[in-house]
Parts: C-alpha cells; sequence; structure tokens
C-alpha cells in the first residue's frame, strides 16, 4: 500500500557499509520539549466496520473507510514527565480526508487552519481554529493525525530493552505491559493471550543522520469488548506491527514511524430462551505513516 511504500522510501535511505559487530542503545520513547518544532508528513488509512443482528431482523452493516493526508508545522505545548508530548499543534499547509461508508464525503482543511490535541487529566481535547469539532468525520480526522501520550505506560514498558543490541538481534515484548497498554473502559485484554517481539535493523545515514531501524510484531488473541450481557465473544485477534527510524544518539527525536493495526472481533448469543441469537462481527484496520524534518 501507498504508506508502505512511503516508507520503505525511507529505509532505503538507510545506507550501510560493511559488517556492524558494534552494540547499540535502544529507546523507543525518545524526548522532546515544549518549544519543539518540526514538520510532518503524515498518510494513512482507517477501515472501520460493525456488522450485526438483532432479533433475526437481518444483517445492518455500519462502516467508515478514511484515507488522509496531512502536511503540517508542529508544535509542541505540553510535555508529560516521561517527556512525550501531551499536547500539540499542527499549522495546515495541505489536508485531505476521504470518507467512504454510511456517510460518503471529502473534507480539505485550508492552509493556515490550526489544529490543536491535548490530554488533561486523561481527556482528551480537540480544536480546529478554537472551536471543538462538531462532525464525527472532523473529529476521526484529529484524532488519527495527533499521536499523544496518555497513560503511564511507555513503548519501552512495553517493547524495550534494557542491554544493548547489534543489527540483527531481537528480543520479547512484555505481554503483561503490552495487554494493559491496549486495555481501555471499553475493552478488557487477557494478559495471557499475548506475544510479540522487536528487532534492531540496519543501522547506517539516513538524510545526513546516523539513524537505526526497529521493528515489530505484536499479538493479541484474547480481546473482550464491553457488550450486553448475553453476548459471548466466539473469536477475536489484534495485530500490530511497526518500523521506526531514529538516530543512533538516543537523546534526538523519531525521524520517521509507520504503524499498522488489526482488530477482528465476533461476538453472539440469545438473549432469553428460544429467541432468535443476535450476532456481531467487528473489523478495524488502521495504518499511518509519519515522517518528520526538524527545524532548529
Amino acid at each position: 500500500m501507498m504508506t508502505g511504500l512511503r516508507l520503505l522510501g525511507m529505509l532505503m535511505l538507510l545506507t550501510v557499509t560493511g559488517a556492524d559487530a558494534r552494540e547499540y542503545q535502544v529507546v523507543l520513547e525518545r524526548p522532546e520539549r515544549v518549544g519543539d518544532h518540526y514538520q510532518v508528513d503524515i498518510a494513512g488509512k482507517v477501515f472501520h466496520e460493525v456488522l450485526s443482528e438483532t432479533g433475526g431482523k437481518g444483517v445492518k452493516r455500519e462502516f467508515t473507510d478514511m484515507t488522509l493526508k496531512l502536511k503540517a508545522e508542529v508544535s509542541v505545548s505540553q510535555i508529560d514527565k516521561q517527556k512525550r508530548p501531551s499536547a500539540c499543534q499542527m499549522t495546515v499547509s495541505s489536508c485531505t480526508a476521504t470518507f467512504v461508508g454510511n456517510v460518503t464525503n471529502t473534507l480539505i482543511l485550508p492552509p493556515g487552519s490550526i489544529l490543536y490535541s491535548s490530554y488533561v487529566a486523561g481527556v482528551r481535547h480537540m480544536t480546529v481554529d478554537g472551536v471543538t469539532p462538531k462532525t464525527p468525520q472532523l473529529f476521526q480526522l484529529m484524532d488519527f493525525a495527533f499521536s499523544l501520550a496518555n497513560g503511564e505506560l511507555t513503548d519501552d514498558d512495553v517493547a524495550g530493552t534494557k542491554t544493548r543490541k547489534k543489527t540483527g538481534e531481537s528480543w520479547l515484548i512484555d505481554t503483561t505491559a503490552f495487554a494493559d497498554s491496549l486495555e481501555s473502559d471499553d475493552m478488557d485484554v487477557s494478559r495471557s493471550g499475548s506475544s510479540g517481539t522487536v528487532k534492531l535493523g540496519r543501522v547506517g545515514v539516513s538524510g545526513g543522520v546516523n539513524s537505526m531501524r526497529v521493528s515489530g510484531d505484536m499479538t493479541v488473541k484474547k480481546l473482550k469488548p464491553k457488550m450486553a450481557r448475553h453476548m459471548k465473544v466466539k473469536e477475536s485477534l489484534a495485530t500490530f506491527s511497526f518500523a521506526r527510524i531514529y538516530p543512533v544518539d538516543v537523546t534526538k527525536p523519531t525521524l520517521a514511524n509507520y504503524e499498522r493495526l488489526t482488530v477482528d472481533i465476533s461476538a453472539s448469543g440469545k438473549p432469553k430462551f428460544g429467541a432468535p441469537k443476535d450476532s456481531m462481527t467487528f473489523r478495524r484496520v488502521a495504518e499511518r505513516t509519519e515522517r518528520r524534518t526538524y527545524t532548529p
């Protein structure tokens, strides 16, 4: 897909000379500072579908398929205690989002639009030119565009390593932390159904910066969304993959990030004896590429 090809182009810029036997410190959550500025280029797609049948009345389909292209200048205005951005402002250079589904339209934000997002006491706040988004499409665009810290767990808690690694070496994720990071008020996650590995890939030069590639694949097999009491989960699976380009200098922030998340859940049950069976199938696929260019 386009987003994968965009990141592949970035990865190909990593020029490597000869074998590398050195060991490197790997830090996934890079520190940022209030006042940091960078240009961002974001492209991605989100597909969300729910098929449901209640009382034998036929299958109802609700779905949204959003494609986003966004270029903007980002300013970090707040960080949390782990030095992760928890509030940012984007000044749009170009932004187009196309929605296909129960509601189909194209949303274009004009250059100069100001997007703002923050977490305050765990509550998400978002505005466009100082006004809270009033449509589901604009809210979905904002939610997808911003990647902000929320919660105590960091990427290093979930998928980091405390030992230095050589290129090609891999390590296991912390499955308990991974399950905790996915759990929410709407979703219970079993600690026994998680697995995943992370790998240090090539180390070389990207855009004149000594850089490293880190990638990972993670799986959760036991998910239980909040639903009616008579509904029982029959099958569930979530997978998460990422590939990132970091400077070798661990005090410097991320250069590029590709992520893909898939969630599939099916459930069914009878509200009472002799009643028709209710059923629900949920699918979500989100894919996102982000490239950054930092300015002094």
